[in-house]
């Protein structure tokens, strides 16, 4: 896991764990891993749009700001 998974908890972030990976499906993990990481940047910026003050990048820090009546 990312350092950053575990400290921002971000609800759209999907993580692989890559304990046991097959040869055969490296490439496409890879792939798939990049795919997910980018969709979560589009999820991010399109909510931001409709939170005050928010951005595509503080988005996930509001998540776990605890003074923000609407995190996210």
């Amino acid at each position: 896991m990312r350092e950053r998974d575990v400290v921002t908890k971000v609800t759209d972030d999907v993580s692989f764990y890559h304990d046991m990976p097959m040869k055969d499906h490296e490439a496409e993990i890879t792939q798939a891993d990049k795919w997910l990481q980018a969709a979560s940047g589009v999820a991010r910026a399109e909510r931001a749009l409709r939170l005050p003050g928010a951005t595509a990048r503080t988005v996930a820090e509001r998540a776990v700001n605890w003074a923000e009546i609407r995190p996210e």
